[in-house]
């Protein structure tokens, strides 16, 4: 969890979605669904982004198509 971490990594991991969504922003992003386990990311909001939903890739099967 975010709270275990050291506060450096902290910011760190924080700056590094920045420029992510500063990236999509410039992509004309406003809304998207992750693949990735659920978690808090209220900073995206302050991009103009959503997150509206999150799709788990670890719950497929390796049978499974991609």
């Amino acid at each position: 969890a975010v709270a275990d971490q050291p506060a450096a990594e902290t910011r760190m991991d924080l700056r590094n979605y920045g420029i992510g969504a500063q990236i999509l922003r410039d992509l004309n992003v406003g809304k998207m669904r992750l693949l990735a386990r659920p978690r808090k990311m209220p900073s995206m909001a302050g991009f103009g982004l959503e997150v509206t939903g999150y799709d788990d890739l670890s719950a497929a099967s390796p049978a499974s198509p991609r």
